[in-house]
């Protein structure tokens, strides 16, 4: 709980889901060998970004 002290519920929560869905699909390319495209690598890229861009904004709302 100390964390949603600091920051809202929904902006935790989005960081969790974004950084879980990009770390497992990662595990899952170098680990299990799943095929991956440019649009997958694409795709995780914009995750990253997005997770980045909720950090930025919350640094510059205060």
């Amino acid at each position: 709980m100390f964390a949603l002290k600091k920051f809202d519920l929904s902006f935790a929560y989005a960081i969790w889901a974004g950084l879980g869905i990009f770390g497992v699909s990662i595990i899952g390319i170098m680990y299990f060998k799943e095929p991956y495209n440019i649009l997958k690598i694409v795709s995780l890229l914009v995750i990253v970004v997005g997770v980045i861009g909720l950090n930025l904004s919350e640094i510059l709302a205060n």
